[in-house]
C-alpha cells in the first residue's frame, strides 16, 4: 500500500473496484471465446450458434479418400479415383471454387446444374480406358453419375461428367 500513500486515497477505491469487476471481466472474456462466426456488428453475423437447417453442410462420407482433397493454386489430385471423389465432395458442399481443381469449368457448370442434396452418394470405384482415362462411378438417389478421368498437366482431372437421366 505504499504506491497508494503516494498517489492517494482514490487507490484504495480504484483496487476495490478492479477486484469487484476482474470476475465479470473474465467471465465476459470467456464468453466472448465461446462463440463462432463473426462478432457482433460484422456482417453476416447472426445470434445463434447452431446453424438453421438450410445452411449445413452434408455429413463427411464414411470413405477416405487416399491422399485427400488437395487444395490452392497448382494443386492436383494424383490419381483419377481422387479427383473424381473430390470432385463429387465439392459437389456436396456445394464449393465450385474447390471443384474447379479438379474439373474444368463446363464439368463444374454441367454438374452444378442440379444441386447436391441429401443422403450422400456411394463412390463405385473407377475403371480403365483403353484410351488412357478412368471411368469413375457415383451412385446418387439410386441414379448413376459417370466422371471421366484423364492424366492432365500436374495430376488427373474429371474431363466429362453423365448424369443420369431426369438428374
Amino acid at each position: 500500500m505504499e504506491i497508494c500513500g503516494r498517489i492517494g486515497k482514490r487507490c484504495g477505491l480504484q483496487l476495490f473496484a478492479v477486484l469487484l469487476l476482474l470476475p465479470v471481466l473474465t467471465a465476459c472474456g470467456s464468453a466472448k471465446k465461446a462463440v463462432t462466426g463473426p462478432s457482433a456488428g460484422e456482417v453476416g453475423s447472426t445470434t445463434s450458434a447452431t446453424p438453421s437447417p438450410s445452411t449445413t453442410q452434408p455429413a463427411a462420407p464414411s470413405e477416405v479418400i487416399p491422399g485427400g482433397c488437395p487444395s490452392g493454386i497448382g494443386a492436383a489430385a494424383q490419381q483419377p479415383d481422387q479427383a473424381a471423389q473430390c470432385l463429387y465432395r465439392a459437389w456436396e458442399a456445394g464449393d465450385r471454387a474447390q471443384a474447379a481443381v479438379f474439373a474444368s469449368l463446363d464439368v463444374v457448370a454441367n454438374l452444378f446444374a442440379t444441386p447436391w442434396t441429401a443422403p450422400l452418394g456411394s463412390f463405385l470405384g473407377c475403371a480403365a480406358q483403353s484410351d488412357g482415362g478412368q471411368q469413375c462411378h457415383f451412385e446418387h438417389h439410386g441414379g448413376r453419375y459417370e466422371f471421366e478421368t484423364r492424366r492432365s498437366e500436374g495430376g488427373w482431372r474429371v474431363t466429362e461428367v453423365q448424369r443420369p437421366a431426369g438428374a
